[in-house]
């Protein structure tokens, strides 16, 4: 076989031009090429929708591969033929189907550039001709960009998915929170409810002991008096019921004692404690002044911290307190105190800042128990939060 020039015809066919011709052979049998096509398989031969290869004569091969410069597909052998041809060259090879959509269906010649005027893929004489005056780029560079626009669309994607998924967590994780809160609220609640039940009906108990040891003083009394009338009498009977007058007189005396102890006692404010910014008023009531109040001048009197104490001394039994406080946004303090505790100078303290007191305050919705340790002087302070 011999390599003919590009520009000579085709086994003397001038009516086929190709890219390269080959010369007549002068024997068939000599001929390497038709014994390949003789003993190829009939795999190799082209059937629908197979490409057929451009150069084959007779019965065309299957094409394997497509140049977009000689727009033109070939077959295996002539694959080899045509890149030995253009070795110098780079022609850049495709699939043979894909030739088809690289061509311009209207010029047959390759789609070189990208209008972006009408967004097509056109080839050089479409540019001169009907794209005249358009914007064109080159097909690849329009490919890197639309390539960029797509990476940057998936990233906006993305991060709108892991945007709408952290919500979701989020949403989530304060839901679960909520079900936590609404769990320990009802918990809380349901404690406050069983303390309070507990207080009252302990509360109830007291008040029926209570009525009980009355009636029974009533009776008692009743007896009493009845016994002191037959004292007066001269009957050797009523001399047995003297003799046990000591002892039930004893009896009512410690039983009316501690049936009192669960009475409320009134307690009365010391006036001669109160600080001369603490208004009392005549129903024992202390309002914070801006004002001095005329107050005389006394040794108990608080001087440096707005504080007052009661007359009364507690002892004996423990106590509680029953305060009502005002609108959420005011305060008040509740304190047991020596009454030896310091009222005037630097080491003036206030209630519960001290080893000799101790106090409860209250600061809007927020209330704290305040005690200093004598042992080590350091603040205890307990807050609750309504």
């Amino acid at each position: 076989i011999s390599l003919a020039a590009p520009d000579s015809c085709f086994w003397s066919n001038e009516t086929n031009q190709f890219p390269y011709a080959l010369a007549q052979p002068v024997a068939p049998a000599s001929s390497s090429m038709d014994e390949d096509a003789a003993t190829s398989s009939d795999r190799s031969h082209a059937a629908p929708p197979d490409v057929e290869c451009a150069v084959c004569v007779g019965v065309k091969r299957r094409a394997q591969q497509a140049c977009l410069e000689c727009v033109a597909s070939y077959c295996e052998t002539h694959l080899d033929l045509h890149n030995t041809l253009h070795a110098w060259k780079r022609h850049k090879l495709v699939e043979p189907g894909c030739l088809q959509e690289r061509i311009c269906p209207e010029h047959d010649k390759p789609l070189q550039v990208f209008c972006r005027t009408d967004q097509l893929c056109v080839c050089h004489l479409c540019l001169a001709i009907k794209h005249k005056g358009h914007e064109v780029v080159a097909i690849k560079k329009e490919v890197h960009l639309s390539l960029f626009r797509l990476v940057r669309l998936l990233c906006v994607v993305s991060g709108k998915a892991s945007a709408e998924e952290a919500m979701e967590r989020s949403e989530g994780a304060f839901a679960e929170l909520m079900l936590s809160m609404e769990g320990r609220r009802r918990a809380v609640t349901e404690l406050i409810r069983a303390k309070e039940e507990a207080v009252v009906k302990e509360a109830r108990e007291l008040v029926e002991r209570a009525r009980q040891e009355i009636d029974d003083l009533k009776r008692r009394a009743a007896d009493l008096e009845r016994l002191q009338t037959l004292s007066h009498t001269n009957d050797d009977i009523c001399f047995l019921t003297v003799r046990k007058r000591k002892t039930y007189t004893h009896v009512f005396k410690n039983t009316i004692n501690r049936t009192f102890s669960y009475l409320p006692a009134q307690l009365t404010i010391d006036p001669n404690t109160v600080h001369d910014k603490l208004h009392l008023s005549k129903a024992m009531e202390l309002t914070a002044v801006h004002e001095q109040e005329p107050y005389p001048s006394h040794t108990a009197r608080f001087v440096r911290r707005q504080q007052a104490l009661c007359r009364e001394v507690l002892c004996g039994a423990p106590c509680y307190w029953e305060v009502e406080c005002g609108a959420g946004g005011s305060w008040l303090c509740v304190a047991v105190s020596y009454k030896g505790i310091p009222r005037n100078g630097r080491m003036a303290p206030l209630f519960g800042r001290c080893p000799r007191s101790w106090a409860l305050r209250k600061r809007g919705t927020v209330y704290e128990f305040w005690q200093i340790s004598q042992k080590d002087l350091h603040c205890c302070m307990f807050t609750y939060v309504m």
